[in-house]
């Protein structure tokens, strides 16, 4: 059997924080467009049992592609959930306060949190990519929340089996700022800086996994496998075969109890593919009728058709991409620009005229990675949509727009 990659993961942690703690860094700082500073928090030392307690974090299982747990995961707290999350979205710095401040996150940032997330473990299967025999494919789960779990070691019973872990936590600081923690887990089922007793202390003894998805008793010694962060600066992002889609969601931030561990242990059927939105009557909040939008992108991509419809069913009148005479019209009230290419989408945005600038321009793909987030940034749009799209996250974007164009 293949070697699981969170075995091969967690070595890295175990011998590597470091170039872990550097890959992080080079991501997140992609994504939020500006300096990162990620300090590692040593285990041995005192800060590292006061890093969670009793507060909020965002907890993502980590996955493989058909679904099947990994004895790995990733977890921000609120600070460096909402700050990273908010930099994909393209929000601003005042937004995110007033978020952090009233802990309300609306439902256009917490699937950004997610987003980010899943960029973040393309970043940590590239640091495995060529040290395994196949290919790693996993993602964070569908099942991410926020959670309150007291005693930090309870997360780890509760988001996986009781075994040891290896855990990299780093501050993240922005600009001498600091903006939150961020920290992975991982285990190879035989080593660990966080004891099986350590974790048996906290939340009891729970039941044992018999067998893990993908793992193989007979894995290679640990020093068959070189485990260094490959290549010099930024990594490259993962194909898109290793950056899934997400999933629809229908609910939105509030916490929701935990499955118990045996139901979590179990391996899970392929998840279906998410439907694309259907475009019936949205009755759920104010219509924005009189608003004109524009889609642009591959006339022929069925998430660009789709989005169409979602954005007629909260009742924009959605412009055809080539009509005559559309250069004398007034610029629509916000441009949608759909795209899978970092180069392709920059293209698109900045063939928009300065002169016939819409009132908000926001980059979609069904297929979001760090390199279109910095493309949309750099092309000026000022959201970024991940499809397929719900109305309630165009009605979350489209309020964001300059109080004249909503007229």
């Amino acid at each position: 059997m293949k070697t699981s990659p969170a075995t091969v993961f967690a070595r890295i942690i175990r011998r590597d924080p470091d170039a872990v703690a550097k890959v992080l860094a080079e991501n997140v700082e992609a994504l939020v467009g500006s300096k990162v500073s990620l300090e590692l928090v040593p285990r041995e030392g005192p800060d590292f049992a006061a890093l969670f307690g009793d507060r909020e974090l965002y907890v993502f299982p980590i996955e493989d592609h058909h679904g099947n747990p990994f004895p790995s995961l990733m977890a921000f707290d609120m600070p460096a959930a909402v700050y990273s999350g908010g930099a994909f979205s393209l929000m601003g710095p005042e937004q995110l306060k007033e978020i952090l401040k009233t802990g309300e996150v609306p439902e256009i940032l917490h699937d950004s949190i997610g987003e980010v997330a899943n960029i973040i473990c393309g970043a940590a299967v590239h640091m495995i990519r060529g040290k395994v025999a196949e290919a790693p494919q996993f993602r964070r789960g569908a099942a991410f929340r926020r959670v309150r779990v007291g005693p930090w070691p309870a997360l780890l019973a509760e988001f996986g089996p009781r075994v040891p872990w290896e855990i990299v936590a780093c501050r993240m600081s922005l600009a001498g700022e600091e903006r939150g923690t961020i920290f992975f887990a991982a285990s190879d089922c035989e080593k660990g800086k966080i004891s099986k007793e350590e974790i048996v202390a906290v939340a009891g003894p729970g039941p044992e996994l018999e067998s893990l998805p993908g793992w193989s008793d007979d894995a290679p010694p640990e020093d068959d496998i070189p485990l260094s962060a490959q290549g010099d600066g930024v990594p490259e992002i993962p194909d898109e075969s290793a950056v899934a889609p997400p999933p629809a969601r229908e609910a939105a931030a509030p916490a929701r109890p935990a499955p118990p561990p045996q139901q979590q242990q179990q391996q899970q059927p392929p998840r279906p593919a998410p439907p694309a939105p259907q475009a019936e009557p949205d009755a759920e909040g104010p219509p924005m009728e009189g608003l004109r939008a524009l889609v642009t992108g591959n006339p022929a991509d069925p998430a660009a058709a789709a989005l169409r419809s979602v954005l007629e069913s909260v009742g924009l009148h959605v412009l055809p991409a080539f009509a005559p005479g559309q250069d004398q019209q007034a610029p629509p009230d916000a441009m949608f620009v759909v795209s899978r290419s970092p180069v392709d989408l920059k293209i698109r945005l900045e063939r928009t005229p300065a002169g016939r600038r819409p009132g908000m321009i926001v980059a979609c793909s069904d297929r979001p990675t760090r390199d279109l987030v910095v493309a949309a940034r750099g092309g000026g749009a000022e959201a970024f949509l991940v499809l397929p799209a719900t109305a309630e996250r165009v009605r979350s974007i489209l309020a964001r727009l300059p109080a004249p164009a909503a007229v």
